[in-house]
């Protein structure tokens, strides 16, 4: 054997089951150990040993810069992805952690001296099998981030309350019944998801918190909650989805409060007075509602509105005057006072509707209430006011007037959420668009030419809705599958043959709108893998046959296939409505 080759088996054995040695050093010069994704299934001793060599173990090159007195203590531990289930109590000898990052393991329990790691800012325990967590985690005063969601935590530790520092805290995926009561020392939250526990109700000192703008308590067995709201002031985002509520708490004094989620519950009715006036998005599908109250007009920065799968037989005429109304969901409801061929147009088709129903002398009565001055507006006073007011609604409404490019530069400082691009005279996707890649979350580019979706699209990571109806448009970039937050996708009255390929990676699609098109057929498989899809528009499109399979898809709620050319399921069936049409299906599947 050659004197290289033996060399080489010689390190091969070294390293084999081991962490490489050009890791370790690397680590002692940086302060950082990426050990992620090796399949370790015990973290090896040499870490643990890592400033325990003498200057010879650790076998630096002559270099000043590496010898064993010029390393840097570990700030930076990551051992994420692999097949650890327990982490030794020598974690205690990397005192200067300031991130350590366990995701992905198969971990049962944490070591005791973690509470040794005083200075530790950001914990990420989360896709482990933790079943609870050691008392001493609350003395980790400055932690600032603690990921610990899709465990099997019951419960948290009773003081759990002291870590004072936190802003963003992940518990959902758990199995946690009940919460510590005092959470009046974290102050400095922010963001707190407790989705899909299973929670009976929640503490009033989580209400007190001043700076949380993000709270998610979807998919827990709430009946009720706090009366008490008037202190979360911050709260942005509110998600209540999939519990047993029957009614909101007051938030109208939640003045920073855009998006309120309220779908599958047991609302049977709404109170406009619980909710702020700067709510711009509203969820209430999938309960009991009956009555929309003729206050709802009060909502004035209202954009979206979902109340699809209630009761509700008719809208107040005064919803017609709503002009920032941009998406309005009736579908699944036993509208009486609205024919239906007037829903399946959708939003803009309703809204019409609606203003045609107004009686003369109901919109505007309070309109000059407040005397206006006569004093000429200085351009740039008038210039000032508009970029507050951009500013605080983060929306931006540009329909109806022909495209500048110059129109989204110039506001590239701001973050803008929504973007209105409707009838602009748009012949491709705006460049200028990746100005607000980071920040938006509704895009409006309906009525226009465009016959191409550039890449760019697979940028905006932060999207929820997204509405190209009425272009010229034949198929979607594959970096589409980039949007992970996508809840609606309007592709209406375009030019495509059949529902693209990338669409089905949209596993958070909940309403895929894409009548008057030329689709042919229906995948099915592709649309069972939208395992939240409750909304599926085919209207006036080519389908000559309607796949058996289609009756499997159990998550949709509306299913509107009128239009086509497919003889089976009968139009009698079609009438009988969603439930009706999917049995239909789901009976005629073959038996294997």
């Amino acid at each position: 054997m050659s004197r290289f080759r033996k060399r080489a088996l010689q390190e091969s054995v070294q390293e084999t089951g081991s962490v490489p040695k050009v890791v370790l050093e690397q680590a002692c010069r940086t302060g950082q150990l990426n050990l992620s994704g090796r399949e370790l299934k015990t973290v090896p001793d040499e870490v643990w040993k890592l400033y325990a060599r003498s200057e010879d173990d650790v076998n630096f090159d002559s270099k000043d810069s590496e010898r064993w007195w010029n390393q840097v203590e570990l700030k930076k531990l990551i051992l994420a992805s692999n097949h650890l289930t327990t982490l030794s109590e020598d974690i205690a000898i990397f005192p200067a952690l300031v991130i350590l990052d366990l995701h992905d393991n198969k971990l049962i329990k944490l070591p005791e001296s973690i509470e040794q790691l005083k200075i530790l800012d950001k914990l990420d325990i989360s896709h482990n099998e933790l079943r609870s967590l050691p008392d001493g985690i609350v003395d980790l005063k400055r932690l600032s981030t603690l990921l610990m969601q899709h465990n099997a935590l019951e419960s948290l530790p009773k003081f759990f309350g002291d870590l004072a520092n936190l802003t963003t805290l992940d518990c959902s995926n758990n199995k946690l019944e009940y919460l510590p009561e005092d959470w009046s020392q974290i102050t400095s939250l922010q963001k707190l998801n407790l989705a899909s526990n299973q929670l009976l109700k929640l503490p009033y000192s989580i209400c007190g918190i001043p700076l949380l703008s993000y709270l998610d308590l979807s998919g827990n067995n709430l009946s009720s909650l706090p009366g008490d709201w008037s202190n979360l002031t911050s709260l942005r985002e509110l998600y209540l989805r999939n519990n047993k509520l029957q009614s909101l708490p007051n938030l109208s004094e939640c003045n920073n409060l855009k998006e309120l989620y309220c779908a599958r519950n047991a609302f049977v009715s709404v109170s406009i007075c619980d909710i702020p006036k700067s709510i711009m998005i509203l969820e209430f599908r999938d309960n009991k509602i009956k009555i929309i109250p003729e206050n709802i007009s009060d909502l004035q920065n209202l954009q979206r509105i979902d109340i699809s799968n209630n009761d509700i037989s008719t809208l107040p005429p005064i919803m017609g005057a709503m002009e920032h109304i941009k998406a309005l969901n009736v579908d699944g409801n036993p509208m009486r006072g609205i024919r239906r061929d007037v829903i399946s147009k959708g939003t803009t088709a309703i809204m019409t509707y609606l203003r045609t129903r107004i009686v003369t002398g109901t919109v505007g009565d309070n309109h000059n209430q407040h005397s206006q001055s006569n004093l000429p507006v200085s351009s740039e006073l008038a210039e000032r006011t508009k970029m507050h007011e951009l500013n605080v609604s983060k929306s931006l409404d540009l329909s109806n007037k022909p495209f500048s490019p110059k129109s989204l530069t110039d506001l590239s400082d701001i973050p803008l959420e929504t973007i209105n691009l409707h009838k602009t005279g748009l012949v491709e996707f705006p460049d200028g668009l990746s100005h607000f890649q980071d920040s938006l979350k509704t895009l409006t580019c309906s009525l226009n030419k465009i016959s191409l979706v550039t890449s760019i699209i697979g940028n905006f990571t932060s999207l929820t809705h997204l509405d190209l109806a009425s272009n010229s448009l034949t198929s979607l970039p594959i970096e589409i599958t980039n949007l992970r937050k996508l809840i609606e996708l309007n592709i209406m009255q375009n030019k495509f043959k059949g529902i693209p390929m990338c669409v089905y990676d949209l596993h958070a699609l909940e309403h895929l709108l894409a009548s008057g098109n030329q689709i042919e057929s229906i995948n099915a498989s592709g649309l069972q893998k939208l395992t939240k899809l409750s909304t599926l528009s085919l209207q006036n499109n080519s389908i000559s046959q309607v796949p058996p399979e289609l009756g499997l898809v159990t998550s949709l709620r509306n299913l509107q296939l009128e239009g086509n050319t497919f003889r089976i399921p009968r139009h009698n069936i079609l009438l009988q409505g969603t439930a009706a049409v999917l049995d239909y299906l789901k009976g005629r599947v073959p038996t294997q």
